[in-house]
């Protein structure tokens, strides 16, 4: 049976990407351990990064939320 829940959209940002400087950063909206979180990437060089409540997170800082009981 089919999931009734509809993913999140994908969201071009319209920030520059920190690492080259494109305009083709797409940013992903989540809700992970109860904490809203975005995660976003380049297209053209696969910058990657996190933010929650406008602060960069590291990718172990992510991992931690995930793995706390």
């Amino acid at each position: 049976m089919p999931s009734t829940r509809r993913m999140a959209p994908m969201i071009y940002a319209s920030s520059k990407c920190p690492a080259c400087g494109a305009h083709d950063v797409m940013s992903v909206d989540m809700t992970l351990v109860g904490s809203a979180l975005a995660f976003s990437f380049c297209t053209m060089c696969e910058w990657k990064g996190w933010e929650r409540e406008g602060k960069v997170l590291s990718l172990s800082s992510v991992l931690s939320l995930v793995a706390a009981p």
